[in-house]
């Protein structure tokens, strides 16, 4: 019998040991997964940070080039425009200084936000647009001071020519922007601000 208490013990000792040994094996193994669990949750929220900031850098960078270049830029066009085109067409000479006057400071607030501001501007090239406005404002502001009414010479300087591209640049940015702001915010869950117009 003392053969049987002697096996009896061994496997007891043996049942003991080798739960230990599961025991000691799956804590372990608990615990490389916890360690593993609590690392890819650490760089899954470094990588949900990184695009949350990426994403608030381009929806600040949007608002920037609306508020600071294009949605004041527009505004001008939009107020020049149809001035302009009553002055060519003559209907305003009556007030012919008062209209010069508008349309000159309006172009003067143009070029100065695109000297000032011209990092603003979309894409990784300044359009040919921009740089011709840049020329014709100053010719065309030195033909208004002339005495004298003959533009012939101002029709030898095509380089100095209003370009209506640049208008159309303007308007057409402006209003992308303006879509892809929205959709960023959306994206963002961000409610834009609804205005409502003044009947």
């Amino acid at each position: 019998m003392g053969w049987l208490k002697s096996i009896a013990a061994g496997l007891v000792s043996s049942t003991v040991v080798i739960a230990a040994i599961f025991f000691i094996s799956r804590e372990s193994f608990k615990n490389i997964l916890d360690r593993s669990l609590e690392s890819h949750k650490h760089e899954l929220g470094v990588e949900a940070t990184r695009r949350e900031l990426a994403l608030q850098s381009q929806i600040q960078f949007k608002e920037r080039q609306l508020s600071e270049f294009y949605g004041p830029i527009y505004a001008l066009l939009k107020r020049i425009r149809p001035i302009d085109d009553l002055w060519n067409k003559g209907k305003l000479e009556t007030i012919d200084e008062a209209a010069k006057k508008v349309m000159r400071d309006s172009n003067d607030r143009i070029v100065e936000i695109i000297l000032t501001k011209s990092h603003l501007i979309q894409g990784d090239q300044i359009p040919k647009s921009y740089t011709q406005f840049l020329t014709h404002v100053p010719v065309w502001h030195a033909f208004l001071d002339h005495p004298s009414k003959n533009w012939s010479a101002y029709q030898k300087l095509p380089e100095a020519f209003y370009d209506t591209a640049f208008e159309q640049e303007v308007y057409a940015t402006t209003e992308q922007l303006k879509r892809d702001l929205y959709q960023l915010y959306q994206e963002y869950g961000l409610k834009p601000v609804k205005t409502t117009t003044a009947r």
